[in-house]
């Protein structure tokens, strides 16, 4: 297409990129914001594909490509104020007879210069003045000779007629104008019309001012709508630049892509690009129509909008880029927005949906990125949802890029992957903040998106999608982040996997509140999907994280693994900083005919920092089997240098349940919860579970608990405390299925000197599973070279019902003495076995000092119970007190 000579030697070249990313949902789903968007205004500037829905079997016409630059000042809304007088008249009394300047009345007032098909006039001396009323008609240009009009002056030009070049039987005339001397202004007043003839492209339009441009009047090069025998034509294209301000009428950018009938393509969006240079900047406030044409067997993609300005920017803007849709073909893709300036702020409004399809396959959503050193009190909201069809589209993505600061703002997005029949749906799309230079502040933002992976038919079913906050590779400083996702694997023969929420930063510190739901999607004949992730790490420094989130696998037949929970204030070999969690994370495995496993949590802190867990509630159970076993309990890793207090809420990873009904199935087995800290005190003020689940052949196997104060083994242990129950018990056997053994309670703390005491004030157990064969009892041990060892609490590692074996009990035995062993007089020891067979279990008190040791310190009342099963007391071959 050809662009105004001049404009491309004045002006910096203008490049448009389509953003097409991923994703598309029902709007029913969530009501309110997504289902009303508002209404574009009437519009100011056309560059439109012509039509061909109404006749079959005709292609629509492709919009034109809509450029405006201004290289000097800005860009302003009209205010109506009165144009520049003109000066002497360069049109003579004898062109403006009539009340038509005509093309060949320009001939007999100045020759033209013929290049091609191309006749430039050049008008100096005087200005040139069109008064309203009168009319500039270029269509009487010789045809086919004559296709482009161009009139170079280098006075003032206004404008207050109308231009027309639309011609009867051929594409309308290309018209161009231009000041050559700098400060000769435009001001056109009138409309320009290069709106075409039916069948015939749109004439390209451009006006190039040296110095302010007024635009009042309506820009139009539409293409004509199509015949019964011939197609629709192309919207021409349009440049619009000034060296000084450019003054745009109120309105929108229509360049939205022919519809088409039968058999016949639509048309695609046009593009729009407007670049603001050297200016202060200052209110963009124009919408924007770029929407791809519709046709049962060609749908077309949608345009995007791209607006670049230097200065500081208040937006206003609804933009429509979506892609047509379609019944036998493929959909269109959305296309998308893109707004760069210094500080942003105001509303935005897009939609860029791709389009649906019935039999053919959904196109793409579109994007959002808004690109600023600083961003402030902007609410910006995506609807960039894939289409449905044989294939879902992909769903968008919307993006803050960020140099500097973004603040009392919002992002919010519907970016749902596209649902599919039998092929593969659509990915849920991403929203997100991410860092462009070497610091990032976010205060008082919210993200907020909808993004579920597409659902299938037949097909396969798609992952969620993501919502950040990437600043690696910088500082990172945040304070009040609210998240709101919902990211859920897609339904299907085999479910999606749960999206995913991170936050993540070389340095800095973060302070965030999420909600969000990552689960994955059910599998109706196979494994449901697994569950997403929630990650908030930096590198050093510090986190502050108040999470309310599901994170479970999904259901199927096979159930799917539960997901992911990370928040880490440091990485090896920095200091980082304190890490504090609370709210409640499910991470369960899914449930189905066998259970799936359940997820994965890390928790840590820095060496200079402590590692908190608030009352917080954290689930990552095994899924029960409907026929079959139950899941794995998932696995719980706190670690921290310094250190940890655990203080309310639950942490469990016990094993699903098997079937009830019939079968030889199996309880899943408890998971692990591990406390370890290199040199800190780990206070467990939070219950502690991982149990075995039950089943009809056999429960599951006892988890493992363990805290450790010397992980490094530096010999630089902090203390235990005890004041939550913790549970490793065995899983019941049900229906005749037998017990199995209890699991493994660990505390150690290794060190000399005063540290590394431990104090047990809360129940724990290991208990071994009933069951027709009652399950061995686990083992609870206590051990540290600190000062002392206190137990105050009952410890069981009793046998399950019936005929089971004791477990051990081992407090300082072997080479890890305390130098002071404290059994409280409230102590309650057992190690009992079960039935007429079960053996009694071990209990190992073993003190600093040779028997009878004044180290170790029975108090009166406490109690130490080594019994087989059948009663007999077994304390002087199974209890060795030293």
């Amino acid at each position: 297409m050809k662009y105004p000579r001049l404009l491309l030697l004045l002006l910096p070249l203008f490049v448009l990129a389509a953003c097409h990313e991923d994703d598309e949902e029902d709007r029913s789903r969530h009501g309110g914001r997504d289902s009303a968007l508002p209404a574009i205004g009437p519009w100011a500037i056309a560059s439109s594909g012509g039509e061909a829905g109404h006749v079959t079997n005709q292609n629509g016409g492709d919009a034109g490509v809509v450029v405006l630059v201004v290289n000097g000042g800005r860009m302003l809304r009209d205010d109506g104020a009165a144009f520049p007088a003109a000066g002497a008249n360069v049109l003579t009394a004898a062109e403006l007879d009539g009340n038509e300047v005509t093309y060949t009345e320009l001939t007999t007032l100045s020759a033209p210069v013929i290049s091609g098909t191309t006749a430039t006039f050049t008008l100096n001396g005087a200005d040139l003045f069109l008064p309203a009323g009168v009319t500039l008609n270029l269509s009487d240009a010789p045809s086919p000779a004559i296709t482009h009009v161009e009139i170079f002056c280098d006075s003032y030009v206004r404008l207050d007629g109308n231009v027309v070049t639309r011609r009867s039987g051929a594409h309308a005339v290309a018209f161009q104008l231009a000041t050559t001397t700098g400060g000769a202004h435009i001001a056109v007043g009138g409309g320009i019309d290069t709106s075409a003839a039916p069948t015939f492209d749109g004439g390209q339009i451009g006006i190039s001012s040296a110095g302010t441009l007024w635009l009042r009047g309506r820009v139009n090069s539409r293409g004509g709508d199509a015949t019964a025998t011939n197609p629709a034509g192309h919207g021409g294209d349009i440049s619009l630049g000034a060296a000084s301000d450019l003054y745009l009428r109120a309105g929108s950018f229509l360049a939205r892509g022919g519809n088409a009938a039968g058999t016949g393509t639509a048309g695609q969006g046009g593009n729009v690009g407007v670049s603001i240079l050297a200016t202060s900047g200052g209110t963009f406030d124009w919408g924007a129509d770029l929407r791809g044409g519709s046709a049962p067997a060609g749908a077309n993609d949608g345009g995007s909008l791209n607006v670049f300005s230097t200065g500081s920017v208040r937006w206003t803007l609804a933009a429509r880029c979506g892609g047509g849709s379609a019944t036998t073909g493929n959909a269109g893709n959305a296309g998308g927005v893109t707004l760069t300036a210094d500080t942003a702020t105001g509303l935005v409004d897009v939609e860029a949906n791709g389009g649906g399809s019935t039999t053919g396959n959904g196109g793409n959503g579109g994007g959002l990125l808004i690109s600023a050193s600083q961003i402030n009190a902007l609410s910006a909201w995506a609807h960039l949802r894939g289409g449905n069809g044989i294939s879902g589209g992909d769903g968008g993505g919307a993006q803050f890029n960020v140099a500097g600061t973004v603040r009392n703002s919002l992002l919010e997005g519907w970016l749902h992957g596209g649902n599919a029949t039998t092929g593969t749906a659509g990915i849920g799309g991403a929203l997100g903040i991410l860092a462009s230079a070497a610091v990032l502040q976010v205060h008082n933002v919210t993200l907020r998106a909808w993004a579920n992976g597409g659902g299938a038919t037949t097909g396969n079913a798609e992952s969620g999608g993501l919502v950040y906050v990437d600043a690696v590779g910088a500082a990172f400083y945040v304070t009040s982040l609210y998240v709101r996702a919902t990211l859920n694997g897609g339904n299907g023969p085999t479910g999606g996997n749960g999206g995913t929420v991170y936050c993540q930063a070389d340095t800095g510190d973060v302070q965030a509140l999420v909600e969000a739901a990552l689960n994955g999607g059910t599998g109706s004949t196979g494994i449901g999907g697994s569950g997403g992730s929630l990650e908030v790490i930096v590198d050093d420094g510090g986190v502050d994280l108040e999470a309310w989130a599901t994170i479970n696998g999904g259901n199927g037949p096979t159930g799917g693994a539960g997901g992911l929970l990370l928040a880490d204030s440091s990485l090896a070999g920095s200091a980082g900083g304190s890490c504090t969690v609370k709210g409640a994370c499910d991470l369960k495995g899914g449930q189905g005919d066998a259970g799936g496993p359940g997820g994965e949590a890390y928790l840590g802190a820095g060496d200079s920092g402590s590692l908190r867990l608030s009352g917080f509630v954290l689930n990552t159970d095994g899924g029960n089997g409907a026929t079959g076993n139950g899941g794995a309990g998932g696995t719980v890793e706190l670690l921290t240098a310094g250190p940890m207090l655990l203080s309310g809420g639950l942490i469990s990873a016990r094993g699903g349940n098997g079937g009830t009904a019939s079968g030889a199935v199996n309880g899943g087995d408890g998971g692990y919860i591990g406390l370890l800290s290199d040199f800190g005190d780990v206070f467990i003020g939070t219950q502690l579970v991982a149990d075995g689940g039950a089943g009809r052949a056999q429960g599951g196997l006892g988890g493992y608990i363990e805290a450790y104060t010397d992980e490094d083994s530096a010999a630089d242990a902090g203390d235990i405390v005890v004041e939550a129950a913790l549970y490793a018990r065995g899983g019941s056997g049900i229906g005749g299925g037998n017990g199995n053994t209890g699991g493994t309670i660990d505390l150690y703390a290794s060190a000399a000197g005063t540290s590394g005491t431990i104090d047990i004030n809360a129940t724990l157990s290991c208990t071994g599973g009933a069951g027709a064969v009652g399950g061995n009892g686990g083992m609870a041990r206590a051990r540290t070279t600190g000062s002392f060892i206190r137990v105050a609490a009952v410890v069981t590692v009793n046998a399950g019902a019936t005929n089971g074996d004791g477990g051990t009990i081992t407090v300082g035995l072997g080479a890890d003495v305390p130098g002071t062993l404290v059994i409280a007089f409230s102590a309650r020891l057992y190690a009992d076995g079960t039935g007429a067979t079960g053996a009694a279990g071990l209990i190992g008190l073993d003190a600093v000092g040779s028997a009878p040791n004044p180290n170790l310190v029975l108090e009166t009342g406490s109690v130490l119970s080594t019994r087989d099963g059948d009663g007999t007391d077994r304390a002087a071959t199974n209890q060795t007190l030293d």
